[in-house]
């Protein structure tokens, strides 16, 4: 019945991913997808934003969170960083000003989203997010001199973040004993992997026999790995672990393969869908989230533009091959002399 239970829970990823392929027939009904995302998005992070401030319950030691998923500091961040570069990209394609206004309003909220979280690991994806900007979403070589103010502004920012956050916390938990944290979970997830490499020891059932491997002290018991690929593989094991592995692959790569000079909506939405995965897959070494919804978001989107612009190519091949029976049909014939 737990199998059962699991299989319920995860195919309701499955079916999220299906419906939306369905729903995305055409560059407009693409755009209005990540419209909806945007927006659905934005009012859980401004939620967060304002629970912070007003001092709400979902503002769990005073840091800024939603609900349901996104409770959590931590799990607040990863929402963030998978539509910081819609929201960049969108700019470029988006029609009115109103609507850029609304967009780069949502970029700052998303920054202050961050830093009212005091998520260290948020932090660091979104520094690595910016980069990732300056280097797929924007072009020309005056882009390379964001680089040295990025660097800048992020070591600024960091070390902000990390000073609010200790203050926060003060000394019940400190940066060190997070590190603590993580590497004694990581030790058990090690040897958890080395008993059982094929199949693991069930999705999401890391916290019922982590003690079995390795010493948990009592602040550890009951928690995930606090990384992503250790919870896989410890859940579902090289089997489990090599499925997510070809997804991530084949959308990376079919995604590069794109060429920038189809239309501008889908090359957009194409290095926005590069930029927050990349992220997103930084940001998963330091939480376990393989249920977080930035994954198959992304999974959408990706396939959504590589299935539209081999629409794309088949179309333009279409009206080449229709030429090129038109001018053969209206070339003179000579016969065999003429000839």
């Amino acid at each position: 019945m737990v199998a059962v239970s699991e299989s319920a829970y995860w195919g309701m990823y499955l079916i999220f991913v299906w419906a939306s392929l369905l729903l995305i027939r055409d560059e407009r009904t693409l755009a209005s997808y990540i419209r909806g995302m945007l927006a659905g998005a934005m009012f859980i992070v401004i939620f967060g934003i304002l629970a912070a401030f007003s001092g709400w319950p979902q503002a769990i030691g005073g840091r800024a969170g939603a609900y349901g998923m996104y409770e959590n500091h931590n799990d607040y961040s990863f929402l963030i960083i998978q539509i910081v570069p819609f929201l960049f990209m969108y700019r470029k394609v988006a029609g009115g000003a109103f609507l850029r206004l609304l967009l780069n309003a949502a970029l700052v909220l998303c920054v202050l989203g961050i830093v009212l979280s005091l998520s260290r690991g948020g932090m660091l994806a979104l520094v690595l997010e910016c980069a990732l900007i300056i280097l797929i979403g924007m072009e020309g070589r005056k882009r390379l001199l964001w680089i040295p103010v990025l660097v800048l502004a992020g070591a600024a920012a960091i070390g902000f973040q990390w000073a609010k956050r200790a203050e926060n916390q003060g000394d019940s938990y400190t940066a060190a004993d997070a590190e603590n944290s993580r590497l004694e979970l990581w030790d058990a997830a090690y040897h958890m992997v080395l008993a059982n490499p094929i199949l693991g020891v069930g999705s999401g059932q890391f916290h019922d026999y982590a003690s079995s491997y390795g010493e948990i002290s009592y602040d550890n018991r009951g928690k995930n790995t606090h990384n992503t690929y250790l919870e896989i593989l410890t859940g579902n094991g090289i089997i489990g672990f090599s499925c997510f592995l070809v997804m991530i692959v084949k959308l990376i790569r079919d995604l590069r393969r794109m060429p920038s000079s189809g239309p501008p909506l889908l090359d957009a939405m194409r290095r926005a869908t590069l930029i927050a995965l990349y992220a997103i897959l930084f940001r998963a070494t330091l939480d376990a989230k393989p249920h977080d919804w930035s994954f198959y978001v992304l999974c959408t989107i990706g396939v959504a533009c590589i299935a539209l612009q081999r629409q794309v190519a088949a179309s333009a091949e279409q009206q080449v091959a229709s030429l090129s029976d038109q001018d053969a049909a209206a070339a003179p014939s000579y016969g065999y002399y003429g000839h």
